[in-house]
């Protein structure tokens, strides 16, 4: 049985959450096949790793679509594909992983030293999955999250991040979740 979840959603708790419950609940229903397309600018970082592992555990096979554009946050999401496609024009941004403070923080030495961590963290995690679910090196992973990287469909194929490009139609009879936030 197979299952279709539209993700277009930020990559925050919540819809990560839901996502992930939705999953669930069709893998209890002996869905064996999820087929999640995906629209997202991104997010918070440890939610798309969290996102990320949580569908690799799972033990449903997930195929994933980039409707439009992947960043940030969403592309370990979308590097959980066994396959990734990749819609025309649709787009995949990496970036370094970066923390937003409200107008008012205030940050002392220890504070500001604990952001680094995990941000540095967070830059290795990244280019970890990078590196495993594409083919490419480590340092190569390590280069393309540090220099930033928008890819189109044909970039992203050749670089591993995608498998194909294609407008996929989705069946009309195929169950389906819409995640919208």
């Amino acid at each position: 049985m197979e299952h279709c979840i539209f993700f277009v959603a930020p990559v925050e708790p919540r819809p990560v959450g839901e996502l992930l419950r939705h999953v669930r609940e069709q893998q209890a229903k002996g869905t064996t096949k999820i087929h999640l397309a995906i629209s997202s600018y991104g997010g918070h970082s440890r939610d798309g790793f969290a996102c990320h592992y949580g569908l690799q555990s799972s033990g449903v096979e997930v195929v994933t679509y980039n409707l439009s554009n992947v960043e940030s946050a969403a592309v370990p999401i979308f590097l959980t594909g066994s396959e990734r496609i990749m819609f025309p024009n649709s787009s995949i941004t990496v970036h370094r992983p970066k923390r937003t403070f409200k107008e008012d923080s205030k940050l002392d030495v220890n504070d500001a030293f604990e952001i680094w961590k995990t941000l540095l963290s967070d830059t290795v995690d990244l280019a970890d999955i990078l590196a495993k679910r594409t083919g490419t090196t480590k340092d190569n992973a390590l280069e393309m999250v540090r220099d930033s990287k928008v890819m189109d469909p044909k970039d992203a194929v050749e670089l591993g991040f995608a498998t194909k490009v294609e407008l996929a139609v989705f069946p009309v009879d195929m169950p389906t979740t819409s995640i919208r936030f």
